[in-house]
């Protein structure tokens, strides 16, 4: 037993204490690279308490390499300091919210990405690890292809047992819901298995296999038939190909590979007949006659047009979306994002915001320019092939296709098509350490103290989050599980979501709906259930006062005790914050029904169902019974 805890005590000094950690770090990162997109892009509820629980014991194990290594060093780049900027801004805006349960949500988002980043540069810019990172992106980019090209030709109508939306079955998803974020995920990882196959110090066998699954994840975009992924590949690549064709090393292989893009692009183009009629689609006519994204961005920007520097808020885009719908029956939705990245960024973010995002921007792309002319010049890379080259290349290309792609869409608000971005920045930014070696910054116990409190700082917030996350989470489905059969359980799961997490309007508004329904029955003690009602519409309206629909059921819960004077206002206030849906039209009618206002009753009806004429219950049952006393008065 002596012996073995000599031995013990000799092994594991605390150079093999951090290289245990760093391993560690390395296992957990790539669990959640693969997790991310394999769990619906990490969309859902459940699937990004997973994430951000993954995060935690990697910042843990960060920590200890931090006080493990004396002579600890982090890479530091102008991108850093830009980053740091962007959180402190987005802290700033997070307090200064309006609605902080939406805030508080989109800014653990941005804190987690940040820390990823951070992650990645300071803990695995080693280049095996670095490849290592790139291999896995990429081999799980090729499932998700291989998959894709399955569901495009079985018309496959599962995903992991749930469901595909019917509009999606002609699609290729791959493990996302939407096509269109598949594409922004297999364009971002695409160039860096093509930039190792062309640039790669690999061995023929290994180059074909990049090469060849290559070929794969380019037909798996085209299956998408996202006409924004496919265009933004096609664009990064080509330019990827213009770039080798003007280097005396690689213009041979830049010309082959504008070949093989000219005949995968054809053979698409032949075999896709949804993807072409979607682009023929185009011919002759504007774009906004073909698609309803436009309708986002024109309320975009109002919105930001109204609040220039600071925009709305952090994800405040759908609770304020009501407000600038236009009146047409394609904005009767509640859309999550503006379908454009930049869009989005704006109205939420303001100017300022914008503008320290693209300051990042310009860093990176500066750094890159300079990396990449000194990895050229360098007497170890130059003349020959490099994975350095590769690893630069292929993510700046990546990170140029998803920046085309975000024009028309919002593929960076999806998790896993976030993480990959923000880890490509980091492969990239952990070059940047070739151009100068001021970009290593040693730490004293100072500054290990100082980055010790705010990695705890971040994980202590993602943590606390995510606890209170999953304990409303179980509350909410245990509320949907009894909706149906056992209403006081249905009441009593819903009070205790509310309990864990009382900035939620949502359930507030839950809560105010159930009491409502209740009401309406018209049992003995009716008037209590309404009241109750009417406070939890108060609290939600406290938690979101954009929300168009508390005000609407405050004012309808008024009508039913009678009080139809004092309804009016909260009518009033509910058309201020949505002036063109339906279900508010169609409210105003029943009110202007209930007063026995029945022209003005038809009128709201009449414009409910120019909004929408499918699936629009009150104004189809009411518009009769109004035609009907119409006809008797006269």
């Amino acid at each position: 037993p002596r012996g073995w805890e000599s031995l013990f005590r000799r092994n594991m000094n605390r150079e093999t204490i951090d290289r245990w950690c760093e391993g560690g770090i390395l296992l957990l990162f790539l669990a959640l690279l693969i997790f991310s997109p394999l769990a619906y892009g990490g969309t859902s509820v459940r699937e990004f308490l997973v994430i951000e629980a993954l995060m935690v014991p990697m910042a843990l194990l960060w920590v200890v390499r931090l006080w493990m290594n004396p002579r600890s060093r982090i890479v530091w780049t102008p991108l850093c300091s830009a980053i740091l900027v962007f959180l402190a801004y987005g802290t700033f805006r997070y307090f200064a919210a309006t609605i902080e349960y939406s805030a508080r949500n989109e800014a653990i988002r941005v804190l987690l990405y940040c820390v990823i980043f951070f992650i990645v540069l300071s803990n695995l810019q080693r280049s095996e690890y670095l490849q290592i990172i790139a291999a896995t992106l990429f081999a799980v980019a090729s499932v998700m292809a291989v998959f894709a090209i399955y569901q495009y030709f079985s018309h496959s109508s599962k995903i992991w047992g749930v469901d595909r939306p019917l509009n999606y079955l002609k699609r290729g998803s791959g493990t996302f819901i939407n096509p269109n974020h598949l594409a922004g995920y297999l364009e971002l990882v695409l160039p860096i298995g093509v930039c190792l196959s062309i640039v790669g110090r690999l061995g023929p066998a290994v180059r074909v296999v990049y090469g060849y699954f290559s070929g794969v994840i380019l037909v798996g975009i085209g299956v998408t038939v996202s006409r924004g992924g496919v265009t933004a590949c096609l664009i990064s690549l080509f330019g990827l190909a213009l770039w080798l064709v003007l280097r005396r090393r690689w213009w041979k292989r830049g010309l082959i590979f504008v070949g093989i893009l000219m005949l995968a692009g054809a053979g698409i183009w032949q075999k896709s007949s949804l993807l072409r009629d979607r682009l023929v689609s185009l011919q002759g006519l504007t774009f906004e006659q073909v698609d309803t994204r436009h309708y986002y961005w024109k309320a975009a920007w109002e919105m930001w047009s109204e609040n220039r520097w600071m925009g709305v808020g952090p994800g405040h885009f759908p609770v304020r979306f009501p407000e600038f719908r236009e009146f047409h029956n394609q904005t009767q939705v509640r859309p999550g994002y503006v379908h454009n990245d930049y869009l989005n960024l704006l109205s939420e973010w303001g100017l300022v915001g914008a503008a320290i995002v693209f300051s990042g921007i310009s860093i990176f792309m500066v750094g890159v320019s300079r990396t990449l002319a000194n990895i050229r010049r360098g007497d170890d890379f130059g003349p020959k092939s490099s994975h350095r080259l590769a690893l630069v290349l292929g993510g700046t290309v990546g990170m140029l296709a998803i920046l085309i792609h975000s024009l028309v869409d919002f593929s960076l608000q999806i998790p896993a098509n976030a993480i990959v971005a923000v880890t490509l920045m980091a492969i990239v930014t952990a070059h940047f350490r070739v151009v100068e070696d001021s970009c290593w910054i040693p730490i004293g116990w100072k500054g290990r103290t100082a980055a010790t409190l705010c990695i705890g700082s971040a994980m202590v917030l993602i943590g606390w989050h995510g606890v209170r996350a999953v304990r409303e989470y179980h509350a909410l489905r245990e509320a949907e599980a009894a909706k149906v059969d056992d209403p006081q359980r249905h009441y009593a799961a819903l009070l205790e979501a509310f309990k864990v997490e009382p900035k939620n309007f949502n359930t507030a508004h839950r809560i105010g709906e159930m009491l409502r329904a209740q009401s309406w029955e018209g049992d003995p003690g009716f008037e209590e259930y309404a009241r109750r009602a009417m406070n939890w519409y108060e609290t939600a309206i406290k938690l979101n006062p954009y929300d168009p629909y508390n005000y609407l059921r405050y004012g309808m819960c008024l009508d039913w005790l009678g009080k139809t004077k004092e309804a009016k206002s909260y009518y009033q206030q509910a058309k201020q914050r949505d002036p063109n849906g339906y279900f508010t039209d169609a409210i105003l009618g029943w009110h202007c029904y209930q007063t026995e206002q029945y022209e003005l009753a038809k009128y709201w009806f009449n414009r409910s169902l120019k909004l929408r004429y499918i699936s629009n219950n009150i104004a189809e049952a009411y518009l009769p019974l109004v035609e009907q006393k119409l006809t008797k008065s006269r």
